[in-house]
């Protein structure tokens, strides 16, 4: 089964207020589901990974908050550790400092990473936008890598 959680960019925080609905074969969290939907959470087929596809041409911090809220909600139900976030069809728009923020400070309090926790950001050929946040998650000791490549992200991250 494949199981997709989706967001507005206007939802409010927690994520826990999100409502359920339910279908045959897959669920769906969603909150009054607009045209301005800022991301989708879903879960491989084989329940090798957890996907996030980012929706909106720009990546802001907020955005970056929610979609890590929504990650640790999904994981915490299927217990996967294993992140592939489709970032190509948007462009960070975080300073340095605030990618190092996030890294350091926000990460660490929203979320306890285990050790065993991968996550593979998924970029379009030439956007360096993400490029920082490789460094910075890596030195944090996140297992965090970037790739433009999909079929190498994958083999990574299912590694």
């Amino acid at each position: 089964t494949t199981e997709i959680y989706t967001l507005s960019l206007h939802d409010a925080l927690p994520i826990s207020a999100v409502v359920l609905m339910q279908s045959v074969d897959k669920h769906r969290f969603f909150k009054d589901v607009a045209l301005d939907k800022a991301f989708e959470i879903s879960v491989a087929y084989d329940k090798s990974y957890i996907q996030l596809v980012v929706l909106t041409p720009l990546m802001t911090m907020p955005i970056a908050m929610e979609a890590t809220l929504g990650l640790k909600e999904v994981n915490d139900k299927v217990e996967i550790n294993r992140f592939l976030l489709d970032l190509r069809n948007t462009r960070s728009t975080t300073t340095v400092n605030e990618k190092y923020e996030f890294a350091y400070e926000k990460l660490k309090a929203l979320v306890q990473v285990p050790s065993e926790m991968r996550g593979a950001l998924l970029k379009a050929e030439g956007n360096d936008s993400f490029r920082f946040l490789e460094t910075v998650m890596r030195n944090a000791n996140y297992n965090f890598r970037v790739f433009d490549d999909e079929a190498l992200a994958l083999e990574w991250l299912i590694r």
